[in-house]
């Protein structure tokens, strides 16, 4: 058995098939870096919207006595400053919006006015 080496067909066939593969890649891979130095202030959507259920669940733990009542709070759970702000919205709904604003990543949660102010607001 004889041992030789690679033809200049097979080296050209391999070089050829690496930068087929290197311009197929080097999209994506640009892409992905230009997004990941966009902005370093973003904050993940998913640990916002947990700090945002978590402040829903326990708005008095922060200092906020009633939800459809607030106007504008910051708090500071793990991943740092929230801004927590009430978006006007209808006039007639029965429900207002909470913003979770964490750098330049915001959240949305509703929550549902007392029965007696939702009728109070829907009237002229």
């Amino acid at each position: 058995m004889t041992h030789r080496g690679l033809t200049l067909v097979e080296v050209l066939a391999s070089t050829v098939l690496l930068v087929v593969i290197a311009t197929v890649c080097l999209p994506t891979i640009t892409a992905a870096r230009e997004h990941l130095a966009a902005d370093p202030d973003m904050v993940p959507v998913d640990l916002l919207g947990a700090a945002a259920d978590e402040f829903m669940a326990e708005p008095e733990s922060h200092g906020v006595e009633s939800l459809p009542d607030l106007e504008q709070v910051e708090i500071t759970p793990s991943i740092g400053a929230v801004v927590v702000t009430r978006v006007e919205g209808s006039t007639d709904a029965d429900h207002v919006w909470l913003r979770f604003s964490a750098g330049t990543t915001s959240v949305f949660r509703w929550v549902r006015l007392p029965e007696e102010e939702a009728i109070e607001e829907a009237s002229p």
